[in-house]
C-alpha cells in the first residue's frame, strides 16, 4: 500500500463557489478593507474578504475585546424540502446542515478544492487505485451522545452511494465495509484516483450520521438529523424558522485558526441560530434595516442592491452562485423530442434571458463552458458553434421540417419564491411563443417545485443553478441523478465513464471536451447560459473566518 497525505485530484480549482443545485470559502472582517480573498466571495463597497488565517491574525485584539451575540437571526426566503443532505441537492439544505455545520464528512474540500481528511484521520490506497482504506478519528461524538464508529461511517457512505448517481458510477457494485471499530475500506472493480474528490463532493454531500438514523429513513428521507458538527439541529417550526444550537461536545480537529474552504478547525461562538423563513422580500429587507435580522441570506433580489448598499452599517457580500442553466426533461411529453430541445437552444437569446433574471450584466457572464470557471482545467469552449445562436427563425424552420406538432404544450416548471428563476422562465416562455410554440407555466413554491421535478411527467424544463463541481462526472444532470432531467443516453454514459476512470488528466479533459460538444450540438440535455453572482447582506459588525453563506462555524456577530 502507498500512503498519501492527500489526493492529487483530477482537478485543482483555486476558488470555492456558491450554487443552488456551495458556497464561497473565505473569511470576512468588516473593519479590514483592502485585503484579498482565498475564495470568490467579496464584501462590496470597499470591504473585501480575508483568508481565514489573515482574518484571525489581523483581528485578534479586536475579537478578544468585543462581546459577540449568542443568538442570531438569518432571514431566508424559502425553506428546503428537507435536511437530508445525502440526497437533497437543494442549495439551502447544503448550506444549513452541510459544509461541516451540522454534518461532517469522511473527506472534505479545502479552499483550493483539494480533498482533505475530516472525520478520517488518514488513508491508504493501493498502487492500482482499487483498495482505499481509511483510519477514523477516535472520540468523535454524534449529537445524540454516541461515539462515531466504523459501522456509522459504512452505513452512511453506502446509503449515499446507493442514492447518488456519480457515486454509483464510481463505485459500481463496490461498497464500504468495516475492518475494525475505527477502520473502513472499499475495493473498487476499476481503479480510480478520483475517490477522495467524489467523497468530498458537496452536491449531494456524503455526510456521516448514525447507523440508527440510517435505519429510520422514511420515504427515502432521513427523519433524524444527527451529525458530528459544531451545531446540532434543534427545531423546525413550519413556515416560521429552522433552529440550530451549539453542540457542547463537539470535537474539533486541526489546530485553532487552521482552516481553508470547508476544511479545518471549527468553533461555535454562537449558541443559537435561527434561520427565519420570510417569504416576502420587502419584509426581509425591512427586518435587516431595523435589526430584526442579523443577516439576509441569498437569494436577495438584485434590484434591492442599491437600497441595501445605502443602508448605514450594512455590508453586502457578493458570491459566485454557479452556472445558470435550463434542464430539459428527457422523459417529458414535449422535451423528450430531441429536435425540440435543439430548436429551443437555437432560438433563445441568452443575453435577454440573463438580463430578465439578473437585471444587469455585472451580475452574470455568458460562456459556453459548462465547467465555467476559467481557472478550472476543464474549462473549454468546445461546441461553441451551437451556443447562444439567437436564431428564432432558424429554430422555427427546424421544427417545421421535422413535423413537430406546435400545439403540444411545453410545460415550464418554475418557483414563485425565487425571482431570478421565475423572471428568466417568463422571458423564455415569451421567446418560445414568438416562434409559435405553446407554453404552459407550472408555477409553485420552491418545495413543491423540488417535488415536481422528481416526477417523470408533468414538466418539460426548469431553470436553476448548478454549483461548480471538481470533475464533470459530478454534474448531476449528466450522471443520471433523479430530478435532473432523467438523462439516459449511451454516448453521455460512455464519455462520463471514460473521463471518470481516465489514466491521466489530459485524457480526462479530452473526454470532457468531446462530451460538452456532444451535449451542446446534438443531445442537448440542457441549455447552459453562464455563471452569475448574488449577494447576502449583513447588519452591524461581524467576523466570519469562513464565509460560506449561511454556514456559521467560526462566525461572530458583535453586539453594538
Amino acid at each position: 500500500m502507498k500512503r498519501r497525505s492527500k489526493l492529487i485530484a483530477a482537478i485543482l480549482i483555486s476558488t470555492l463557489t456558491v450554487g443552488s443545485f456551495v458556497g464561497c470559502g473565505s473569511s470576512s472582517e468588516k473593519s479590514n478593507p483592502g485585503a484579498t480573498s482565498s475564495g470568490e466571495s467579496t464584501a462590496l463597497e470597499g470591504k473585501n474578504v480575508l483568508s481565514g488565517d489573515e482574518s484571525s491574525a489581523a483581528n485578534e485584539s479586536v475579537t478578544n475585546k468585543r462581546e459577540y451575540k449568542k443568538e442570531i437571526h438569518v432571514a431566508i426566503s424559502a425553506p428546503p424540502s428537507n435536511l437530508d443532505a445525502m440526497v437533497n441537492a437543494a442549495f439551502l439544505t447544503r448550506q444549513l446542515v452541510g459544509g461541516g455545520q451540522v454534518y461532517e464528512q469522511l473527506v472534505t474540500l479545502d479552499g483550493d478544492y483539494n480533498p482533505q481528511m475530516e472525520l478520517a484521520e488518514s488513508y491508504e490506497v493501493s498502487e492500482d487505485n482499487k483498495i482505499w482504506t481509511y483510519k477514523l478519528r477516535q472520540g468523535v461524538k454524534f449529537h445524540d451522545g454516541s461515539e462515531m464508529t466504523a459501522e456509522d461511517v459504512v452505513a452512511s457512505i453506502n446509503r449515499w452511494i446507493d442514492k447518488v448517481a456519480v457515486a454509483k458510477a464510481l463505485f459500481g457494485d463496490a461498497r464500504f465495509e468495516v475492518v475494525d471499530d475505527y477502520t473502513v475500506r472499499v475495493e473498487l472493480v476499476e481503479g480510480s484516483s478520483a475517490v477522495n474528490t467524489i467523497l468530498a463532493a458537496t452536491s449531494p454531500s456524503c455526510v456521516i450520521t448514525t447507523k440508527e438514523a440510517i435505519d429510520t429513513v422514511k420515504d427515502d428521507v432521513l427523519t433524524e438529523y444527527i451529525g458530528t458538527g459544531p451545531y446540532k439541529f434543534s427545531e423546525w417550526a413550519t413556515d416560521q424558522y429552522i433552529k440550530f444550537e451549539k453542540f457542547d461536545d463537539y470535537v474539533p480537529y486541526e489546530e485553532e485558526g487552521t482552516f481553508s474552504g470547508w476544511w479545518g478547525h471549527k468553533t461555535a461562538y454562537i449558541d443559537t441560530i435561527y434561520y427565519d423563513i420570510v417569504k416576502d422580500n420587502s419584509t426581509r429587507v425591512a427586518g435587516l434595516q431595523t435589526g430584526q435580522y442579523d443577516m439576509l441570506y441569498v437569494p436577495c433580489p438584485l434590484d434591492n442592491f442599491e437600497q441595501l448598499k445605502d443602508t448605514s452599517g450594512t455590508t453586502l457580500i457578493q458570491e459566485n452562485r454557479g452556472n445558470f442553466i435550463m434542464i430539459y426533461n428527457k422523459k417529458g411529453e414535449a422535451a423528450s423530442n430531441k429536435v425540440l430541445r435543439q430548436a429551443i437552444n437555437k432560438a433563445l437569446d441568452y443575453d435577454e434571458v440573463m438580463t430578465a433574471a439578473f437585471v444587469d450584466s455585472k451580475y452574470y457572464t455568458i460562456t459556453p463552458s459548462v465547467m465555467y470557471n476559467e481557472k478550472s482545467s476543464y474549462y473549454t469552449e468546445a461546441g461553441t458553434e451551437a451556443f447562444n445562436l439567437n436564431d428564432p427563425e432558424g429554430a422555427k424552420k427546424m421544427l417545421e421540417e421535422s413535423g413537430y406538432d406546435f400545439s403540444t404544450p411545453i410545460k415550464l416548471l418554475t418557483p414563485t419564491d425565487y425571482p431570478e428563476y421565475y423572471n428568466a422562465t417568463l422571458d423564455i416562455a415569451n421567446q418560445l411563443e414568438k416562434i409559435g410554440l405553446t407554453v404552459e407555466l407550472e408555477s409553485m413554491d420552491w418545495a413543491s417545485c423540488l417535488s415536481a421535478k422528481a416526477e417523470e411527467s408533468g414538466w418539460d424544463a426548469y431553470v436553476s443553478t448548478q454549483s461548480e463541481v471538481a470533475v464533470p462526472a459530478a454534474l448531476p444532470y449528466l450522471s443520471g441523478a433523479k430530478a435532473f432531467g432523467f438523462p439516459d443516453d449511451e454516448t453521455v454514459i460512455s464519455l462520463q465513464h471514460d473521463g471518470l476512470f481516465a489514466a491521466d488528466e489530459d485524457t480526462a479533459k479530452a473526454k470532457w471536451e468531446e462530451l460538452q460538444t456532444y451535449c451542446l450540438t446534438d443531445y442537448v440535455p440542457f441549455t447552459s447560459f453562464g455563471p452569475w453572482k448574488s449577494y447576502s447582506a449583513i447588519a452591524g459588525d461581524y467576523d466570519m473566518s469562513f464565509m460560506q453563506g449561511g454556514i456559521m462555524w467560526n462566525a461572530k456577530f458583535y453586539e453594538e
